[in-house]
C-alpha cells in the first residue's frame, strides 16, 4: 500500500488540475490549455513510472521465485539421503582436525564454516590439518562410486545455483543468506576433488560456477545473517543435551 501513495497523490494532482481548468471561472482559455496540457504531460510521465516501477517489481519477484526455488529443492525428498550422505562424509572427516574429537561441550565452538576459514587462514600447521583433510575426503569419494555419485549431484545442484547467480537470474542476497555457510564449507573441503576433476578432464570448466560463488563470497566476506530474535538463552541443559545427543547418536 505504501509504494502506492505517490501514486495516489499523482492522480489527485491531474484530476484536481483538470477540474480547477474545467470549472474554474476566472481562467483564460490559454491557462486554461496550458493547465490541461501540464496535467496530460504529468499523467504521462507518471505512467511512464508506474509501468517501470511494474516491470522492475515484476523482475524482482521473478529473481525471488527462482532463489526461493533452490531453498525448496534443498529441503525436498530429491536431496534428502545425497545431503545426509555428503554430510556424513564431510563430518567424519572434518571431526579429525577439529581438535581431534567433537565432544558435546564443543559442538558448538567448532562448526565446520569458522573452523574451516580459520584453518585456511591460519599459520602454517592449520593449513596443513585442513589440506590433509581434503586428501582424505577425495580418496574415499573415489574409492566410492556411491559417495561419488552423491558428490556429483550436490555439487551440480551449487553449480546450477552459481550460474544463475553470475547471470543474474536468481536474488544472490536470498541465496546467501541461506547457503552462505553450506557453499564455504564444501568448497573448502571439497576442493582437492574438484580440481583433480578439473584436472583429469582438461576443463577448468569443471564447477566452475560453484568455484565462482564460493570464491565471491569467501572474498566478500558475507557472515550467515541471524535474526537477533533468534539469539536467546536456551532452555535445553547441558545433561539433557548429552543425553539427547547418545539417542540421536544411537538412532543412526
Amino acid at each position: 500500500m505504501d509504494k502506492n501513495i505517490p501514486s495516489f497523490l499523482l492522480s489527485g494532482f491531474i484530476i484536481l488540475s483538470i477540474l480547477i481548468a474545467l470549472e474554474y471561472p476566472g481562467l483564460s482559455d490559454g491557462q486554461r490549455d496550458n493547465l490541461i496540457s501540464t496535467a496530460a504531460t504529468i499523467a504521462a510521465a507518471g505512467a511512464l513510472l508506474w509501468t517501470a516501477n511494474g516491470i522492475h517489481g515484476q523482475y524482482h519477484e521473478r529473481l525471488l521465485a527462482k532463489a526461493s526455488g533452490y531453498a525448496e529443492a534443498w529441503y525436498g525428498n530429491d536431496l534428502v539421503d545425497s545431503i545426509k550422505e555428503i554430510r556424513k562424509l564431510v563430518r567424519e572427516e572434518f571431526e579429525i582436525i577439529c581438535d581431534d574429537a567433537l565432544d558435546n561441550e564443543k559442538e558448538f565452538a567448532c562448526q565446520p564454516i569458522n573452523k574451516v576459514l580459520e584453518l585456511k587462514h591460519g599459520d602454517l600447521a592449520s593449513l596443513n590439518k585442513l589440506s590433509k583433510a581434503q586428501s582424505r575426503i577425495v580418496a574415499r569419494i573415489l574409492e566410492d562410486k556411491h559417495a561419488e555419485f552423491v558428490v556429483n549431484k550436490i555439487m551440480g545442484f551449487f553449480e546450477q545455483m552459481g550460474q544463475d547467480i553470475r547471470f543474474k537470474v536468481a536474488d544472490e542476497h536470498y541465496l546467501k543468506d541461506l547457503f552462505y555457510r553450506i557453499v564455504i564449507q564444501y568448497y573448502e573441503l571439497l576442493r582437492k576433488y574438484i580440481e583433480y576433476r578439473q584436472r583429469c578432464t582438461g576443463s577448468p570448466f569443471v564447477f566452475c560456477n560453484f568455484v565462482y560463488m564460493a570464491q565471491t563470497w569467501e572474498k566478500e566476506e558475507y557472515p550467515p545473517r541471524i535474526p537477533s530474535i533468534c539469539i536467546r538463552d536456551s532452555i535445553l541443559d547441558d545433561e539433557e543435551y548429552k543425553v539427547l545427543a547418545e539417542i540421536d547418536k544411537s538412532s543412526h
